[in-house]
């Protein structure tokens, strides 16, 4: 199946849906778990809620953010009562899809960035900072030394995690080919690359930041191309970027692991041998290491009769096998529901997590609420379906 044929039938089925979500509105259950933000209208793509990030503050307080599918503002929210009850602290305009991260107190967002400059019509990325928790935001401005950390080409990013490692800032970012209509053009049009800063410079100056090469997408029958990518350090201490892969058979589930040179400079990729099997189904994923276990954990969306009807708890010792030890969440009455896009972070025993849901609206994937839920006692879950 062709990408472009693919793209076709998910217009077809999201229409079907479409039709079918009034019917729905009448008798719709409550989403699980905690409403964070909700869609007004969820029949309109631009009010459909997207790209959830989560960081846990060191006094205990919950910061959340996200965006309605990749347009402004940002919302910024916390939750002083581990995540039972949030409050809208702030918006951001004109950056979207962020990573939030903090390095002690100082919270920071990364993302992509609109710089509302006469013919630039285009997305740089941007990095903006808060010493109250959230509530107040530097601004980027066109400014290297303030926020602007790259605005030469075409960029994309999602809440994909920031990796702190050998005294450094690790992030990686999507190069767009193709022009602003990435899914239009197909995810094989987009390159990777990694950027990296001293985790004790000033992080707002782009001056400060490394820039891998950056590696096209390698495509075959089985693979289209990647995006949405993962810094991560192994047990040995090596480092790699594990790519989501859009693929058109549903039997073949697999990501790309991209090597990365220990000075954040040398990004390489070998189509023969670099396809890592994966329990996940064409959505973004984030992989992060807990210290306790000593594994590599993720949430992954999965689809029995559904594209994204399933969020799975996975864990790996190696990063290279993978342990499917809980599912979190089903569907099977409504399979069009998508649970997606997971953030999440450890605290204490629990595992606590924003997820972007599709919830008996237009489709799985126009998502028309953010949710935050807690997984108790996660390292001892082993209830997969």
């Amino acid at each position: 199946m062709s990408r472009y044929l693919y793209i076709l039938i998910l217009t077809l089925v999201s229409g079907t849906n479409f039709l079918l979500s009034a019917e729905r509105r009448e008798n719709t259950p409550p989403p699980p778990g905690v409403v964070i933000q909700a869609s007004v209208d969820w029949e309109n793509q631009k009010d459909c809620v997207s790209s959830p990030s989560l960081v846990v503050m060191p006094d205990g307080t919950y910061i959340a953010t996200n965006d309605c599918f990749h347009m402004t503002p940002t919302t910024v929210h916390e939750s002083k009562d581990q995540g039972a009850t949030w409050t809208k602290i702030a918006e951001i305009e004109n950056h979207n899809s962020g990573t939030l991260f903090r390095i002690g107190t100082t919270l920071y967002l990364i993302g992509y960035y609109h710089p509302q400059v006469p013919g630039k019509d285009y997305s740089w990325i941007g990095l903006r900072k808060s010493e109250d928790g959230g509530h107040t935001w530097t601004d980027p401005g066109t400014d290297p030394h303030s926020g602007v950390l790259l605005s030469d080409d075409v960029y994309f990013s999602d809440a994909v995690p920031v990796l702190i490692h050998n005294g450094r800032v690790w992030w990686q970012v999507d190069v767009v080919r193709g022009g602003n209509e990435m899914w239009l053009f197909g995810v094989g049009n987009n390159a990777a690359m990694v950027i990296s800063a001293p985790i004790d410079c000033n992080l707002l100056d782009a001056d400060n930041w490394t820039r891998s090469n950056v590696v096209e997408s390698k495509t075959d029958e089985t693979a289209w191309g990647w995006i949405e990518g993962n810094v991560l350090a192994d047990p040995n201490g090596e480092m790699f970027v594990y790519m989501r892969m859009e693929q058109p058979d549903d039997k073949t589930h697999c990501i790309a692991k991209l090597r990365l040179s220990q000075d954040g400079k040398e990004l390489a990729f070998d189509i023969n041998k670099d396809l890592i099997p994966f329990p996940s189904r064409r959505a973004k994923f984030n992989i992060r290491y807990d210290e306790v276990s000593n594994k590599y954990w993720s949430l992954t969306s999965w689809g029995t009769n559904g594209p994204r009807n399933r969020l799975l708890l996975v864990c790996s010792e190696d990063m290279v096998d993978w342990d499917i030890r809980a599912t979190i969440y089903k569907d099977e009455e409504y399979p069009q529901n998508g649970f997606q896009y997971v953030d999440w972070r450890v605290d204490g025993d629990d595992l606590v997590l924003a997820m972007r849901l599709g919830w008996h609206g237009r489709n799985f994937h126009d998502a028309n609420y953010i949710v935050f839920d807690r997984i108790k006692d996660f390292r001892n879950r082993t209830d997969a379906e």
